[in-house]
């Protein structure tokens, strides 16, 4: 990974094919914030590559690097999420649908207006090429303080996408301890 960040791999696999996708992420050095690890907020770029021979070859789209998915500001590492948690994972999650091969991916998209730590969702659906198109992405949570999520999706007629993710609540005004939910 590129700058002050982890690169929060994750991987997902397509069980009606056997691809192996992969999801990380990158603070780019070109651009400002990224090698100074106490900046707030930074850019983050999310990466998505494929192997289709058991991980012995990486290319999606045509690049061995893998495509860029998606975009957005991060805390992470500092200040930490919660006052307890630097993120160094990372924020995002990848899985794919069991019903058509579309990939998911889930990630950390802070609102520049209010500050919040809010998710995001793109789909990525087949080109007709043997690569991929990314969709437009959404928001997944409101306005709240969201981190650390994990993404399903059922095989079903549906294609049911579950996310379960942690929402910081504030400090607690008895014991002072930061309080969380858990989130679906």
């Amino acid at each position: 990974s590129q700058g002050e960040v982890n690169p929060g791999q994750r991987l997902a696999v397509d069980h009606t094919s056997g691809a192996i996708y992969t999801l990380f992420q990158q603070c780019p050095t070109t651009v400002a914030n990224c090698n100074n690890i106490v900046a707030d907020p930074k850019t983050i770029h999310w990466f998505l590559n494929r192997s289709t021979d058991g991980g012995h070859t990486w290319t999606l789209n045509g690049s061995s690097t893998g495509i860029q998915v998606a975009s957005g500001q991060s805390t992470q590492p500092q200040p930490k999420f919660g006052t307890v948690n630097a993120l160094l994972g990372g924020v995002n999650h990848v899985a794919v649908d069991p019903n058509n091969s579309d990939v998911d991916v889930v990630f950390g998209n802070r609102d520049p207006k209010t500050t919040n730590n809010r998710l995001s969702i793109v789909r990525l659906t087949a080109d007709g090429n043997g690569g991929l198109k990314i969709g437009t992405p959404h928001f997944v949570t409101g306005q709240v303080q969201a981190a650390l999520p994990s993404l399903a999706i059922a095989k079903n007629s549906k294609g049911t996408i579950g996310i379960l993710y942690i929402v910081y609540n504030g400090l607690d005004q008895k014991t002072g301890y930061p309080t969380y939910t858990a989130n679906l």
